[in-house]
């Protein structure tokens, strides 16, 4: 396994001041569930109106909210999962798929390697880098060769590197 010393959650501005040299007091986090210009009053007035609703729980099945998805994307309510948040839907998907194996392709959630460790999995960690060194140009290539994982986890590519690399785990993967 790669030992890694840059996987950690967004939102531990303490960690991102040691590793990266920013200030905490200068970042702008958008990792987790909050606003950088605080409340909005439209917000504050709606929730004020509203107060009553936090006296009952809600459907914990969430079958309205899946209803209006699936109408919407044409597909039966049965097959749209909702949470509360990306860390209860990673959680839930692990748990469904339960890998023993898993190649993790950074930077992404620190709560994949969590939860995969959790359901009593190991991980594969490659972080990947703006600008590919060719010494370091296909290593995730002979990783998915050598360890065949069970599966594979990523968030969304923002750099062409990146979107490249993926293309090649994908064609490695499926032969397109």
């Amino acid at each position: 396994m790669i030992k890694h010393k840059d996987h950690f959650h967004g939102s531990d501005l303490e960690k991102i001041e040691e590793i990266y040299g920013i200030k905490k007091e200068e970042i702008v986090s958008f990792s987790a569930n909050v606003n950088p210009l605080g409340v909005s009053p439209l917000l504050r007035t709606t929730l004020a109106d509203k107060i009553d609703a936090i006296t009952t729980y809600p459907d914990r099945e969430y079958t309205s909210l899946r209803k209006c998805i699936a109408a919407y994307c044409g597909t039966d309510h049965e097959n749209v999962i909702v949470g509360n948040g990306s860390t209860e839907l990673i959680s839930l998907f692990i748990q469904i798929e339960h890998p023993k194996k898993a190649m993790i392709i950074g930077p992404t959630y620190s709560e994949y390697e969590r939860e995969i460790s959790l359901g009593g999995g190991t991980t594969l960690y490659y972080p990947l880098r703006e600008k590919a060194d060719s010494e370091r140009k296909y290593r995730p290539f002979s990783y998915l060769q050598s360890k065949q994982p069970d599966i594979i986890l990523h968030h969304k590519c923002r750099y062409a590197p990146y979107f490249r690399c993926l293309q090649r785990i994908r064609y490695l993967c499926h032969g397109r």
